[in-house]
């Protein structure tokens, strides 16, 4: 990785705590942090959403199967 910035190992290194400190200097930034399947599913709020979204899906669900329990459709 260092060789992307410098042909030396004393250069890159370097070149590289410059880039690293000027990030710094930009402060946290949202679309960056989470890990890439959270930025993949558009951030912490869509996780979120999709995760409520999933849990009244299986309410419904166990609503569903305890309804069909006594009537001899579901196992």
């Amino acid at each position: 990785m260092l060789g992307y910035y410098g042909t030396t190992a004393n250069s890159a290194r370097k070149a590289y705590l410059n880039y690293v400190n000027a990030g710094i200097g930009q402060g946290r930034q949202d679309e960056l942090t989470g890990g890439g399947l959270v930025r993949s599913v558009g951030g912490w709020s869509e996780v979120k959403r999709l995760r409520q979204a999933a849990s009244k899906s299986e309410g419904k669900e166990s609503i569903l199967l305890l309804g069909c329990q006594g009537v001899g459709h579901a196992d």
